[in-house]
């Protein structure tokens, strides 16, 4: 840190002190080294309101927005949310609404990944945003009793209903090509193994 800011103060704490554009701004952090590695902006302004505060105590630790890394703080800062959720925008509060609903957003995508649909359950899904029922179905897949053999699982997806699907229906081609529970996907077939001439003579 001091061989690539040495003008840098550093305070107890874990504090660091910045000057920006000449000593114009004062920008104060606190730093959380391992394992987490998390730098938190404790002050920013002019030289002059920096003059005015403490910079070793400014928004100390009980007012600043700590990370979401489990489930404790997880809750934690969705009862915050809940508590923030009239706040004004604009207002220190809006700003930690904010903060708190990104870092919930972040972690939970990561913590509770939503997987895409299996094939059947995208083309049931878009024909009902579509308003379709099974007869606008048969256009897509066939006869009546082909689109009851994909629906229940009994029958793979060609290429050619792929093609269809994707062009009439709009789901895209990998949610259609990835297998899923009871259906197969469409794949090429491994070429047949010719017999030996060994065996054919036996």
């Amino acid at each position: 840190m001091r061989a690539t800011f040495g003008s840098a103060d550093f305070l107890a704490d874990n504090r660091i002190i910045f000057d920006i554009k000449g000593n114009s701004y004062r920008l104060i952090v606190k730093v959380r080294y391992a394992p987490l590695c998390l730098v938190y902006v404790r002050f920013i302004g002019t030289h002059a309101e920096y003059d005015r505060i403490d910079a070793a105590v400014v928004q100390e630790d009980n007012n600043m927005i700590e990370p979401i890394v489990d489930e404790a703080s997880h809750e934690k800062a969705l009862k915050r949310i809940e508590a923030l959720w009239d706040a004004e925008v604009g207002t220190p509060e809006g700003a930690e609404l904010d903060a708190l609903a990104t870092l919930v957003d972040a972690y939970e995508r990561k913590s509770f990944p939503i997987l895409p649909p299996d094939p059947i359950s995208a083309i049931q899904a878009r024909a009902e945003q579509l308003g379709w029922s099974r007869k606008e179905l048969e256009s897509v897949l066939g006869s009546r009793s082909r689109v009851s053999e994909v629906l229940r699982g009994h029958r793979s997806l060609t290429l050619p209903m792929i093609r269809r699907i994707h062009g009439m229906m709009g789901i895209p081609a990998d949610l259609l090509i990835a297998p899923g529970p009871g259906i197969r996907s469409a794949r090429p077939r491994p070429p047949k193994r010719q017999a030996s001439t060994a065996s054919k003579k036996a």
